[in-house]
């Protein structure tokens, strides 16, 4: 049933690059980029503030880790905080450029724009950022220690390989 939901997501969010166009979409993306930058330059400082403010599950005994497997189960609440921080940076610097694409909108870019496969290029882009978020969410998810939790990520496709595609390094 998730597998269903991601994909109508993944389809509306073509949808919504292909009505945009190639130059908003371009824009978004290369906000995407500079968002996954700065994020990665300073989420190590938000990650420690986060330590005392967000819940991480203890290990229970006889639990048992499906994605990362080569980590000591003990360490992995540095990954998820530093995974955490990265999500909230990527967001805000995400939406301050969001913000700024309502006035990138209002320039007239229209004959720029008359060929359909340019429309469908600015789909796949927005594929891509809806991709990478839903991949950084639940790479996020897959470092929590509970049974259930990973039981739910590793029987379902989609989110395994949504995981498994997109690099952990960004965490670590």
């Amino acid at each position: 049933m998730i597998s269903l939901v991601i994909l109508l997501v993944l389809a509306w969010n073509f949808y919504l690059g292909y009505s945009r166009g190639l130059f908003l979409q371009a824009f978004y993306f290369l906000a995407s980029l500079v968002a996954i930058v700065v994020a990665s330059i300073f989420k190590a400082k938000l990650a420690q503030a986060l330590y005392l403010w967000v819940p991480y599950a203890n290990p229970t005994q006889g639990g048992k880790m499906t994605f990362f497997v080569s980590e000591n189960v003990f360490g992995l609440n540095r990954l998820y905080y530093a995974g955490v921080a990265f999500l909230i940076i990527y967001l805000a610097v995400y939406l301050i450029f969001r913000f700024l694409g309502i006035f990138a909108h209002a320039f007239e870019y229209s004959r720029l724009e008359e060929l359909a496969y340019q429309r469908s290029i600015a789909g796949g882009l927005a594929v891509l950022i809806t991709a990478f978020g839903l991949a950084t969410f639940f790479t996020i998810l897959a470092t929590v220690p509970m049974t259930n939790l990973q039981n739910f990520l590793a029987d379902n496709w989609l989110l395994k390989l949504l995981i498994m595609i997109f690099p952990k390094a960004l965490f670590g």
